[in-house]
């Protein structure tokens, strides 16, 4: 059963198109990738599905729920989480804080009793704390739990954001190009860590450039170009597909690393 399904998806910003009848599904358990070139609606996706903006038209069905139109704070309780191209961290806050601020709307004890009861807030933070030791280690970080965001350097405030994604408890995470900026050997741990991630009972979709990335990590991949889909499948059928060399990456074929420039995509 798909965890997600998009049908017929349209936006349109003022006399702008930026999605055009896209329909696709994406199985539990599976990585799929979206690409294209700067421009092509892939982020436009990531805020029609995650409530940043309400789709013009089509259906947004997330496990047996349609999602259409809720706010981001609601799509994320249903057990959507998303990271961001350029990293949104909470900078002067530890790692543990940081982690321990995206539990608190999910936890158990209502807002007015951490005001008013003082031994069940503490215990919460108690258990807070420990959780988010848990995902710091899980991603790498967990002898830096410590130290300020603000201090970290790229590849670590991407490792960190993931674990900020999954301290919500997502069941589908949305990656916005979580390779950007990184050297190769971040990039292999990167995609290490969204393995492992899968592994735990995470669906992923993601946005990303890094060809070598996409086509390693992929089990499927959907191209778009102006707002429309135009092709869906394997990495070696979209590598072999003739439309999406021409429209996507020209004559060279898809062995390069990079796309270009990072414009809103």
């Amino acid at each position: 059963m798909p965890i997600l399904e998009c049908h017929n998806l349209s936006r349109s910003f003022g006399g702008l198109r930026a999605l055009s009848d896209l329909s696709f599904s994406l199985e539990e358990g599976e990585i799929l990738a979206l690409i294209g070139p700067n421009g092509a609606g892939k982020t436009t996706v990531f805020n029609c599905i995650t409530g940043v903006y309400p789709p013009s038209a089509g259906l947004i069905r997330f496990g047996s729920q349609v999602i259409n139109g809720l706010p981001t704070h609601e799509v994320a309780r249903k057990g959507l989480a998303r990271t961001f191209q350029i990293t949104r961290l909470f900078r002067r806050l530890t790692l543990l804080e940081n982690l321990m601020v995206a539990q608190y709307p999910f936890s158990e004890l209502p807002l007015w009793q951490t005001l008013l009861d003082f031994r069940k807030t503490t215990a919460l933070e108690r258990k807070l704390a420990a959780q988010a030791q848990e995902i710091l280690e899980f991603v790498g970080l967990g002898k830096r739990a410590g130290e300020k965001a603000e201090n970290l350097p790229l590849g670590d405030q991407k490792r960190l954001e993931l674990g900020i994604a999954l301290a919500t408890r997502p069941s589908l995470l949305l990656l916005d190009e979580p390779a950007a900026g990184m050297n190769p050997t971040e990039t292999e741990e990167m995609v290490r860590l969204i393995r492992k991630a899968r592994e735990s009972g995470v669906t992923v979709l993601l946005i990303e450039h890094d060809m070598k990335l996409v086509m390693g990590l992929s089990e499927r991949i959907l191209v778009l170009n102006q707002g429309r889909k135009i092709a869906e499948g394997t990495p070696r059928e979209i590598s072999n597909n003739p439309l999406v060399i021409e429209a996507y990456l020209g004559h060279g074929g898809m062995g390069g690393k990079k796309e270009g420039g990072h414009a809103e995509t």
